[in-house]
């Protein structure tokens, strides 16, 4: 019912409200970790940019941030000792129920990013995770991100984080 009325509000020509919230989220978890969750905590990957993930016009295609962020939220895993196969073994699936992605510069053919990734909120079934995006060259930070996830079963039926995990994660 609210996406139809939505819908018949554009229609009459009322603009939409600006939504910036997630933005300034997004932007005050990095800046202002939780207590559990120091700068120092954050984890990086280095990864050099292949010509597969460009356009014709020599820059990233969108869409291929959320790969990275994913490899980076991998990697991020197994630095605790946590691989999503021995979670699928467990019964346990993370899926992103939210993504948001800040596009703030450029990255093209050959440039090294660097991916940091940090864990800015562990509740009873959802993790939030805050991502930073610079080029190695300069420094230049090019994107921000965040990812939501919920801990469900295989079946897709919500359930707590493991204790186990709720502890590495802290």
């Amino acid at each position: 019912m609210v996406a139809h009325a939505s819908r018949l509000r554009l229609l009459r020509g009322e603009r939409p409200q600006a939504r910036r919230l997630r933005h300034h989220e997004n932007q005050a978890a990095w800046s202002s970790r939780p207590r559990h969750m120091s700068q120092q905590d954050s984890f990086s990957i280095i990864y050099r940019i292949p010509y597969s993930d460009c356009t014709v016009g020599n820059h990233v295609y969108y869409a291929r941030y959320l790969d990275w962020l994913e490899r980076a939220r991998n990697e991020f895993f197994r630095k605790i000792g946590v691989t999503f196969q021995s979670l699928v073994d467990q019964g346990i699936m993370l899926p992103v129920v939210s993504s948001h992605v800040d596009y703030k510069g450029a990255a093209r053919y050959d440039d090294e990013v660097k991916i940091e990734v940090a864990v800015t909120e562990v509740g009873s079934v959802k993790l939030t995770f805050d991502y930073r995006i610079t080029l190695v060259s300069t420094g230049k930070l090019i994107t921000t991100a965040q990812t939501v996830h919920v801990c469900t079963n295989l079946q897709e039926k919500p359930q707590r984080l493991p204790k186990a995990l709720v502890d590495a994660l802290s």
